[in-house]
């Protein structure tokens, strides 16, 4: 099987202000979606051998959008299993032909940036349906083993922790904390 690694994720600025900033107005613990695009480079370079060049394909993220949801939980359960139905409710809020859904955030008040088992667990959950979904777009026209190809070609999806301290000042100054991380199917 072919595994995605994905060395960078990008956001420019405007996006990750936006972003923040949806998550300081709610003011509590809040998730939502991120929405951007994979790009695929691809070099030849010289081994330390005799080989000659190899090709060295490095994937990139680019987060273009988020979507907060103004609540805790909003698309999957307290155990990290998905609701489908909240999810594509969300999901309906985008116009379509945008970029697509890459991943996730979590907004946590006073939390450490390492993610929890529940939020393992949604990662998880996702990576699978976004395989499941390729899977029957794929099955549509090669039926035979569209599981495993989808997954081939499926890159991986991000999750974003964002967690805020205000114990500066009394209180007057607020520490805004992210960390990305990545999962696969």
């Amino acid at each position: 099987m072919d595994i995605v690694y994905l060395e960078k994720a990008y956001i420019c600025g405007p996006t990750l202000s936006s972003l923040l900033n949806s998550v300081i107005k709610v003011g509590h613990n809040v998730d939502g979606l991120l929405f951007g695009h994979f790009d695929c480079k691809s070099q030849q370079v010289f081994q330390d051998e005799d080989s000659g060049l190899i090709s060295v394909e490095e994937h990139e993220a680019h987060l273009t959008a988020s979507l907060c949801s103004a609540t805790c939980c909003s698309f999957y359960n307290s155990s990290g299993e998905l609701d489908v139905d909240r999810l594509k409710s969300l999901l309906a809020f985008r116009e379509p032909g945008l970029d697509s859904m890459i991943g996730w955030f979590s907004y946590r008040v006073e939390a450490p940036l390492s993610p929890s088992l529940r939020e393992g667990a949604v990662s998880r959950s996702l990576c699978a349906s976004a395989a499941l979904h390729t899977a029957k777009q794929l099955a549509a026209k090669t039926p035979a083993d569209a599981t495993a190809t989808a997954r081939k070609r499926l890159p991986p999806m991000l999750m974003m922790l964002i967690s805020s301290s205000s114990n500066y000042h009394g209180g007057a100054t607020l520490t805004l904390d992210y960390s990305s991380f990545k999962s696969g199917a």
